[in-house]
Parts: structure tokens; sequence; C-alpha cells
């Protein structure tokens, strides 16, 4: 376009101090959000900085009411996997909610012109070519979710102005945008009477998915502190004491996925995270977890296991267990401190426990855990922070607890997951003992790196249930 002698591109560009000129970005390729103006380079850099990303190009896609959506597409690095809702609440550490991408397809090449751009009318059109793909039927089943995912039915179909909407179409893909999904929420906390958070459509686009999130979570702000993934199969469950003091259920998503509907487990949310109190020992954790565990199966075998503090509280609970005369199979235990395993600071934990604060001891506990994590840990090996907050109060109490803990020798199979922790220090407490090297550091060994650890979980679990390979019958 001519303008006033100018020849108008369309580009975005920049001057520098010495007046040379640097496109950018064309203006086509800026989405316009509700009027927000969202730079796709701001989501791919996001998307990038995710260890399992390679390669990332957002885009707009047309919407009714906000004139345009965010989608995305990506390409996972080798041996590495994610999936669009791990990689949705990665981003909410990274960006505005609202730039966060509705739609994130995972591709294995993202398509290019000749001078090596991305082509982003292709990702559209592969976009709308998948959104319009069959979806699966309404399946009745017999069980507590029927009433609501009938009621979430008639809801969707009514919003979204569609009789064809289905259990397992995506909300979003079906037309929906952040104004429909709010409505959507206002009046689903109508008819549960509880408050529902915007983020739990994040990972539940569809239907089935909100409707077992919501049957998993009793009050979508206050975690429940006991909840069941899977019940098929007839191997005993695996009690998981999760351990994580930021999401609680939801850390274990990657691992229940891999694990598969064969593989009953039943998570424990450690203390505090729903507002009870919190005991002062990891003894007194696990003697108050017990008789939930019990309530649900009263006698052997059990099948434990934990993440960090929820490793030591499993392994507390294992030996309770078989100090009251119940057989223990087998305690799993992902990347604890194993400060404490030591039996020199063992003596001069003890040596010190009646004399000095709590607070002191915690002091010492946390250098410790931390020069052990520097003198395992490679910088060759790749590793993944969570970015979640923990309370400063929750951190501190189990900091305490843990730097308190003297675990007792416990004679059952013992499998240390270590990812940043040396497990071979706790061969002083148990002669049964397995370590297995995981990747992706402490936090991204049950994320990014699921895949390795959940692989060998299974034999173990296959062992301690009596199965030699392959899946069990009904």
């Amino acid at each position: 376009m001519i303008l006033n002698d100018w020849f108008r591109t369309g580009d975005i560009s920049s001057v520098d101090g010495d007046g040379f000129l640097t496109p950018h970005r064309h203006m086509s390729e800026v989405i316009n959000r509700g009027g927000e103006k969202i730079a796709p380079a701001e989501i791919e850099s996001a998307l990038l900085s995710h260890p399992a990303v390679a390669e990332a190009a957002a885009f707009g896609i047309p919407r009714p009411r906000l004139g345009e959506d965010i989608a995305a597409a990506i390409i996972p690095r080798p041996h590495a996997q994610t999936t669009p809702a791990e990689l949705r609440q990665f981003l909410q550490c990274k960006l505005a909610s609202f730039k966060i991408p509705r739609h994130i397809l995972i591709l294995d090449r993202l398509p290019k012109g000749e001078t090596g751009k991305v082509q982003k009318r292709q990702l559209r059109e592969l976009f709308d070519e998948r959104s319009g793909q069959q979806s699966v039927p309404v399946r009745r089943a017999a069980n507590g979710r029927l009433d609501l995912e009938a009621e979430l039915l008639m809801l969707w179909r009514r919003l979204l102005k569609s009789d064809a909407v289905t259990l397992d179409d995506d909300f979003f893909a079906c037309g929906g945008d952040s104004l429909l999904a709010m409505e959507m929420l206002l009046q689903l906390e109508q008819l549960i009477g509880k408050a529902v958070p915007e983020t739990i459509l994040f990972g539940a686009e569809t239907i089935r998915q909100l409707a077992q999130k919501l049957d998993t979570e009793t009050d979508a702000t206050t975690p429940t502190t006991i909840a069941q993934f899977h019940t098929g199969g007839n191997r005993p469950p695996l009690y998981f004491f999760n351990g994580d003091l930021r999401y609680g259920h939801r850390g274990l998503r990657r691992m229940v996925e891999h694990l598969g509907p064969y593989y009953p487990i039943i998570s424990v949310n450690p203390h505090g995270l729903g507002g009870e109190a919190i005991p002062a020992s990891i003894e007194q954790m696990a003697a108050d977890r017990l008789p939930l565990i019990l309530e649900r199966r009263a006698s052997g075998p059990f099948l434990l296991g934990g993440k960090c503090n929820g490793a030591m509280v499993a392994f507390e609970a294992a030996r309770q267990l078989v100090a009251t005369g119940h057989t223990v199979h087998m305690v799993a235990m992902i990347d604890p401190p194993t400060v404490n395993a030591r039996p020199a600071t063992r003596a001069i934990v003890r040596l010190m426990k009646p004399i000095v604060s709590r607070h002191f001891l915690r002091r010492i506990f946390e250098r410790l855990a931390r020069q052990e994590r520097e003198a395992k840990y490679s910088t060759s090996e790749p590793v993944w922070t969570a970015k979640g907050k923990i309370l400063p109060a929750l951190w501190d109490a189990y900091s305490m607890a843990m730097a308190q803990y003297l675990p007792a020798s416990l004679e059952v199979p013992v499998t240390f997951y270590a990812a940043e922790h040396e497990g071979r220090n706790w061969q002083h407490l148990c002669s049964q003992l397995e370590v297995v090297q995981v990747p992706w550091g402490h936090d991204g060994c049950m994320t990014v790196g699921a895949e390795r650890l959940v692989g060998h979980l299974r034999q173990r679990i296959n062992l301690a249930a009596g199965f030699s390979t392959g899946e069990p019958s009904y």
C-alpha cells in the first residue's frame, strides 16, 4: 500500500541507534484477542523455555466473540514427552492468563516455506482439520458422575448453541471462548454449590474430564486428603504419599497417565495443604494417615510410595504397618533427602535434638541436603524446576519435621528413585534396597521424565503383586 509516498508493508520493525531497520513480524501475525494485542513471539519464547519443547509457533484462530483466540504448535525434543495440559500449566508461571494458548498441537514438524519461516496459515488449516474430526459419541456409565455429566452436557449444548456436542468434545474447539467459559463456570457453581476457579479448565476441556476432576476434588479450592485414580485390574493399590506442597494430587497427573488403567493408585496429600494442622514429626504424620489407608484396605500386602517428604512418610508408614503385624511388599521412595540416613549424621542429630532448637536443626539439615544435591548433580543432566509457590509456613513445618526424622531400619523391598539425592545412603537402613537413577531432576522426574520412572515402577508393582508380564485380567 502506498501512503504519503511511503510503501506500507505491514511489517513491525525497529530502528537502532545507527539507523538500521530491523523487521520483526508482520502486523497480520499479531493476535487480537478481545482487544488485547498479543505478540506470538512472547508465547513462543515461553514455550521454548520448557525443556521438552524443541520448536514452537503461536498463531491466531478466528472466534466470533473474541475476534481471535490463541493456538500454538510445538515439536518435542527427542525422547522427551509432554502434553498440552502440562504445557498450559507450565505457561501459567510464564504468561498472563489471557496469553496462554487454549489449543496446543503436538506435531512431528512445523510447516515452513523456502526461507525457513513457519507457515502459520497452514497451521490454522491443520487446526481446523483436527478440530473438525469426529468426536466419540456419548457413553452412559453407571457411576457417580453420570448426573453431573448429563447436567454439563445440557449446559454446554445451550451455551455453545449446538446439540452435536458430546462428552468428549473440547469446549474451545466447539466455539467456546473465555467469556463463555466464565459464564459456564458461574452456572456450574450454582449447580454444585461450590466455588470453581477458572484454572480448573486447564487439562479438563471436555465434559468427561471436567466431571472427573470435579468428582476427584470435593472443593475446587481445597484439595481432598485422599484421591483414587484407576480402579481396574486386580493388583493391590499403590498408596502414594505425594508430598507435593504446590499442587497436591495434580502433581501426580503424568505418573497416573503413564501407569495406565490397570494400576490403581491412591494419592495421599501432605498435611496442611487443605488447611488442617501439620504434625510436628514424620512419625506423627504417618500415624495420622494410616487409619485412612486401613479403612480402605484392612490387611496387606501393602504397596507404599512417596515423593520427597512424602517418601519419608511412606517409609515410616511401612515401618509402623510392619510393627503392627501387617505385610508390606514394596516401598517406592522418589528422591527424598538422605541426610539423616547417614550413620554419622544420625549420631550427630541424635545428640543435638535434646539441646538445640528445631529451627537450628532445620538450618543444618537444609545446608547438608543442598550439599548432597550439589555433590550428586551433574550440569550435563536435564533438569526441570517447578515454579508454583509453596507457602513459607508449610515448607518450614515440613523442613523441621524432616530434619528431626531418624528412620529406623526396615526389612522390606525398597526402591529409591534418585534424581538429585544419593539413594545409596539408605542402604544403612534397608538391606533390600534398589537404587534407580532417574533424569530431569527433583521436580522433573515425575513430569517431563515420568516415563522412565514409571516404567521401572510398573515392573516393581508387577513383581510385588505376583505378576510376571502383561496386564491383569478382570
